[in-house]
């Protein structure tokens, strides 16, 4: 399981990112590596982006459309067959089956 923080742009306007909130409220996505399709999914151009990367690594990735939304875009703002950018940060990496965001029973964070 990875999860990171992203700025999704086109055209250099930022669309969409996951801190949007700042602080406590910014929300990173978590994703299973490897899974393609279903829950624990991203788009295969921010897999792809991933790969490699350290924890607290970030990384400006040029995606083509066909590793992003392809023909269906991502309305209203990013059009079909677009290329995107994406600015990610990878927050973390463990092993499948744990959940990042989630603190074993008996831990605290505080």
């Amino acid at each position: 399981m990875c999860t990171i923080h992203y700025s999704l742009y086109y055209k250099d306007l930022e669309v969409e990112s996951s801190r949007e909130s700042q602080g406590l409220a910014a929300s990173p996505i978590g994703f299973t590596f490897g899974t393609e399709s279903g829950p624990g999914s991203i788009i295969p151009g921010l897999m792809i982006g991933t790969d490699g990367m350290k924890v607290g690594g970030v990384r400006l990735v040029t995606v083509p459309p066909e590793l992003a939304f392809g023909s269906q875009g991502r309305k209203p703002i990013i059009p079909p067959d677009a290329t995107v950018q994406f600015a990610i940060q990878l927050m973390s990496v463990k092993r499948a089956g744990r959940n990042p965001n989630v603190n074993p029973a008996g831990s605290s964070v505080f």
